[in-house]
């Protein structure tokens, strides 16, 4: 054993020791430390940091019924097992969706699939929120032993996710989505939560920013770039998408055979299309999207998980035209992702955009009445 392996198993068990004692004694919640394997060696590329582990169960329970009645005692029950933050077959949280379009490129996903991925704090809530109730000792304890073994494992680079922002990362980068800063001496990336709303132009664009800020660290070349990354992004984050929305409207209006039914309500515009069975919806919010659904979608469809006629050939349709399914729409697209189709981001026009958007929706509306005929 490596004097850097016998340090973090001392480490551990004192951990789990202190947070064990507090857990049975208060029928606390359950902990962990770590959402990937136990770090192996020292200086890792990346250290992924999180707030704390989701989940509602007490270590009572998760030690009676999921552990067969073994307490957590030594670092590797501290320790998730697998890279929670890589998205594979058998792992589709939406966590690690986002981070696997922002870590897309081969050299990412390598670093992403090697990084240490831990808790600031150890103690499982269904929300972060919710760790306001637990007590201001033991989370003091957490966050002190997050600290110390953050110096112990030395990463090269350190990622934090949400709003906390215990390491410092202030430098805005990109508007509402990426900042940076330093921790002893160690680069720190924060970026909006990854469970938030994220649009594949915002994964492309961090993803495009961090690969090259962990290559260029500290070069003489760095403080241009993020320049450059800061004017980049701003120019296309002050395109007024609701001109770019009304230019869609007007440009589909046009179609009255094949759209039907328009209606407006505040910031939802609606079409209906393929027979009136399904009914394509435009929202201009924060996040501005179009999104397919059943017309009469409602509750008791997702509840009942109920089926209506051509809905799985209507699904193959939207997902071979690039469309994301969810649990309320058959399909759905943010505006933003629409600029990676027509050019270059900090220069695409409004009416450009409106245009690419409207003749995607069209060639979508007429696969989908095919369908129906």
């Amino acid at each position: 054993m490596t004097e850097f392996e016998n340090q973090l198993e001392k480490w551990g068990k004192k951990v789990a020791e202190r947070c064990g004692k507090y857990a049975r004694e208060n029928d606390g919640l359950d902990f962990y430390v770590f959402q990937s394997e136990k770090p192996k060696k020292e200086n890792p590329d990346l250290l992924i940091l999180g707030l704390n582990p989701g989940g509602c169960r007490t270590y009572n329970e998760q030690v009676e019924k999921y552990r067969r009645g073994k307490y957590r005692e030594t670092l590797d029950d501290l320790c998730q097992g697998y890279n929670l933050y890589v998205y594979t077959d058998n792992n589709k949280i939406t966590i690690a969706r986002t981070l696997s379009k922002i870590f897309s490129k081969e050299k990412m996903k390598n670093i992403l699939k090697e990084s240490i991925a831990m808790n600031l704090y150890y103690f499982n809530t269904k929300d972060g929120k919710d760790l306001r109730e637990e007590d201001e000792d033991i989370l003091k304890f957490c966050k002190g032993q997050s600290f110390n073994v953050i110096k112990l494992i030395n990463p090269k680079n350190i990622l934090t996710l949400g709003s906390e922002n215990p390491l410092g990362a202030n430098e805005e980068i990109l508007m509402g989505l990426l900042w940076r800063g330093e921790y002893e001496g160690v680069p720190v990336y924060r970026i909006k939560h990854p469970s938030a709303c994220w649009s594949d132009l915002d994964c492309a664009l961090v993803g495009e920013v961090i690969e090259k800020l962990l290559d260029m660290r500290a070069t003489k070349d760095l403080s241009s770039f993020i320049q450059k990354a800061k004017e980049k992004y701003k120019n296309y984050r002050f395109l007024k998408k609701e001109i770019i929305l009304g230019k869609i409207i007007s440009l589909l209006k046009q179609f009255k055979e094949e759209l039907s039914a328009y209606e407006e309500k505040k910031d939802v515009m609606r079409f209906s299309f393929a027979n009136d069975i399904l009914q394509i919806t435009f929202h201009n919010d924060k996040k501005p999207y179009l999104a397919i659904r059943h017309k009469e979608f409602g509750k008791e469809y997702q509840e009942k998980h109920c089926s209506y006629e051509f809905e799985d050939e209507f699904r193959e349709v939207l997902i071979d035209e690039n469309f994301e399914a969810t649990n309320v729409w058959l399909g759905r697209k943010f505006i933003d992702d629409y600029a990676e189709q027509v050019g270059e981001y900090s220069s695409v026009s409004n009416s450009t955009m409106a245009l690419a958007i409207a003749l995607d929706v069209m060639r979508v509306v007429t696969l989908c009445n095919k369908v129906v005929v």
